[in-house]
């Protein structure tokens, strides 16, 4: 390799990690808050309130994408979220909005338990590796839960992406491979 495609190329990889950087929701700079959840209505998205007599505002789970309640275990992601945490105060640590203004965050239920990850390593959720690359820990999740075969992936039949049912391909069976 040329001295000149050598340092161009290390040019480009240096931008793109810095690039990669400024998507990555960053811990220190985001807010926590507590509300109470007032309803649930699928398995990765809650609509709370912050305050008594304030505002319903909706909050998508970071990281995952539960079946929609059309989709076969979408029930029981559903019925899990609503036992975890309706009527309850949980805390949200919010990573941002999404491109409907509706908050994306971690849900941290009162005894401290991280419900985002919780719902990947009972099989109701698929990481996001488009939303969340460099979560290890939900892609370790994720991984465990189709390698032990629990919750949607001891399914006889093959689990399709809620990304894909949403967009009317409910026949195609594929799924989503960590980025190695």
């Amino acid at each position: 390799m040329s001295r000149n495609n050598a340092m161009t190329r290390s040019l480009l990889l240096s931008s793109l990690s810095l690039l990669g950087l400024l998507f990555v929701p960053s811990s220190a700079s985001a807010e926590s808050f507590s509300a109470k959840v007032v309803s649930v209505p699928d398995g990765d998205s809650l609509n709370i309130v912050r305050s008594p007599g304030g505002k319903s505002e909706k909050v998508i789970l970071y990281g995952i994408d539960c079946p929609e309640m059309g989709q076969e275990f979408g029930q029981e992601a559903r019925a899990f979220t609503d036992g975890a945490c309706y009527k309850k105060e949980v805390k949200i640590e919010e990573s941002g909005k999404d491109s409907k203004g509706r908050i994306v965050g971690i849900i941290f239920l009162a005894d401290g338990t991280n419900l985002n990850q919780q719902l990947v390593e009972k099989g109701l959720a698929w990481w996001s590796d488009k939303y969340a690359p460099n979560d290890k820990t939900l892609k370790d999740l994720f991984t465990a839960a189709k390698t032990q075969k629990v919750g949607l992936w001891a399914s006889a039949t093959k689990p399709v992406p809620p990304w894909l049912f949403r967009n009317g391909e409910k026949t195609v069976g594929a799924q989503i491979r960590p980025k190695e």
